[in-house]
């Protein structure tokens, strides 16, 4: 019989044991440098804008780009999942159009790009929409 209590608890206490909680893995790298967007060019209507940007990843923080983009609002500091567009391009350099911007507003834009660590976020250009 003490044999099996034994046994028994060496069973459980394995189980027990085995069942801990596995630690998320570790990110090794940072969140991307970015630079602040250049506005290659620009055109509106009656009631609103629309620009085509630029920037690029200075670093993309030891992690690979999975998005990169423009981010735009009439709050300044705009994050990612507010107003926004993805953009393409090839290598650190990418461009975007950003479309309805409302006239007699002023919009703040920023470049981001996104890796395994986060969003990385330019300086903030403002763009009078008057």
């Amino acid at each position: 019989m003490k044999k099996n209590l034994s046994i028994v608890l060496l069973l459980g206490l394995f189980l027990f044991t085995s069942c801990e909680e596995e630690e998320e893995p570790q990110i090794s790298g940072d969140v991307p440098t970015v630079s602040q967007p250049t506005i290659v060019s620009g055109w509106s209507d009656q009631n609103s804008g629309q620009v085509e940007v630029s920037s690029s990843v200075i670093s993309d923080g030891g992690l690979e780009i999975t998005e990169r983009g423009f981010v735009y609002s009439t709050s300044s500091n705009p994050e990612w999942g507010k107003s926004g567009t993805q953009a393409t391009g090839v290598g650190s350099s990418f461009e975007g159009r950003v479309i309805g911007l409302w006239k007699g507003n002023t919009w703040y834009m920023r470049a981001y790009a996104k890796n395994a660590a986060g969003y990385g976020y330019s300086s903030q250009i403002t763009i009078d929409a008057n």
